[in-house]
């Protein structure tokens, strides 16, 4: 049966650059995505293109609108 396949994590800002950029070259390729919650400034800048986020939030721009 398909279905999606992702990967979720919490934590990582408490990761270093260099770990965040591995799991992007592990999930490279793959038929899964990688959903990351995280503050901008602690996300690898080639991690932050607009063709790779799906969603930004902000203090303005909160989930569900709430």
């Amino acid at each position: 049966m398909p279905c999606i396949h992702f990967l979720l994590n919490d934590k990582k800002e408490l990761m270093h650059v260099n770990q965040l950029v591995n799991v992007d070259k592990f999930i490279a390729g793959k038929n899964m995505q990688l959903v990351v919650s995280i503050l901008k400034d602690k996300l690898p800048p080639n991690m932050a293109d607009d063709e790779r986020v799906i969603l930004k939030l902000s203090q303005d721009d909160k989930l569900f609108r709430i």
